[in-house]
């Protein structure tokens, strides 16, 4: 799935243009796994390329299902239903301004304490439903 922003987000931080993500997706992301303040570099945990033809390729050193690419005056957000494989390329052509970061995200994985409550929810409600048919 792809979303354009057609706005500048300022400041141009990890933070900020995750706030963005979950607001336009709905869903609330880890922390930016990778990423690069300049469209060819620096970056961390990633790296990035001029293509020939004004493309740009990216290539995050995490696997990731959400990459925002910030151009000009706009911000083109990628969403993958499976994540990309880290080490994967990314490789963008043909925008009608220069790209100057990419942010790469990964969805947020519930802690182990979010599976605990819910097995206890489960083992309270066959608990409920044990003491009905005994009744």
């Amino acid at each position: 799935m792809v979303k354009y922003y057609d706005d500048n987000l300022v400041p141009q931080s990890p933070a900020n243009i995750q706030s963005q993500i979950n607001s336009v997706f709905g869903t609330s992301l880890g922390e930016a796994v990778s990423f690069c303040d300049n469209a060819t570099s620096g970056c961390t945990a990633g790296t990035t390329a001029s293509a020939s033809g004004g493309g740009n390729s990216f290539t995050s050193a995490a696997a990731y299902d959400y990459l925002a690419i910030h151009f000009g005056q706009g911000e083109l957000v990628f969403h993958w239903a499976a994540p990309v494989a880290a080490g994967t390329t990314f490789t963008v052509e043909g925008l009608p301004k220069d790209l100057s970061n990419y942010r790469a995200y990964v969805s947020a994985i519930p802690e182990p304490e979010t599976y605990a409550m819910l097995l206890a929810g489960l083992g309270l409600l066959g608990v409920l439903a044990r003491r009905r048919q005994a009744k």
